[in-house]
């Protein structure tokens, strides 16, 4: 990997504002290492991807765990997607690209990468496990370790199962993030605040 940053478009650069204003700084810092663990993996795997999607799905994914986007009734997931769905509609982005990334967000806690959704959806759910699990980093050893240098880890883990914790509110909020395939619903953007 050449450079340790997120695509320098307008649309990531907007998306990267929105995520710095909502997530604490040891999230933001898990959303770029997602990305870039993600983009690591796909160079090794060879796997083309959607790089400025995965990149905004990268900075969404978790901010449904914090205000003004966290809604206890359902998933963060779902809130985080809600969110990104509307930042989307804004720049006016097709909208068979928002539906690969909304499943990108929606799918990336579950177990298992949901690949048949799409790379993005896949490679998401692989940055996002290497960064918090460290699962599957042997195949990219050396980008992660530089990764980690840049971008450090520290807090990660009690911050996201703090936040994580404090999210759920309903068995909805549970269930919709081991089985969202069962519980979406199609995506509105949230109102205005």
């Amino acid at each position: 990997m050449d450079a340790l940053r997120l695509p320098d478009t307008r649309l990531v650069v907007e998306a990267e504002a929105v995520a710095r204003a909502a997530l604490p700084q040891v999230l933001l810092l898990h959303s770029v290492r997602t990305f870039l663990l993600a983009q690591a993996y796909a160079k090794v795997a060879r796997l083309d991807c959607d790089l400025e999607g995965l990149a905004v799905a990268s900075l969404f994914h978790d901010l449904g765990l914090c205000e003004p986007y966290r809604d206890r009734r359902r998933p963060f997931t779902f809130n985080s997607s809600r969110a990104m769905v509307a930042f989307l509609d804004q720049h006016e982005v097709p909208s068979p690209r928002v539906a690969a990334l909304v499943d990108a967000v929606d799918f990336h806690f579950e177990l298992w990468p949901r690949w048949q959704a799409g790379p993005e959806a896949g490679l998401l759910h692989v940055g996002a496990y290497m960064d918090v699990l460290g699962t599957r980093r042997g195949r990219i050893r050396e980008d992660a370790t530089r990764i980690d240098e840049h971008y450090t880890r520290q807090g990660l883990v009690t911050t996201f199962v703090s936040r994580a914790l404090r999210s759920i509110g309903s068995p909805l909020s549970v269930v919709g993030l081991i089985l969202p395939t069962r519980c979406r619903r199609p995506h509105r953007p949230l109102p205005a605040l």
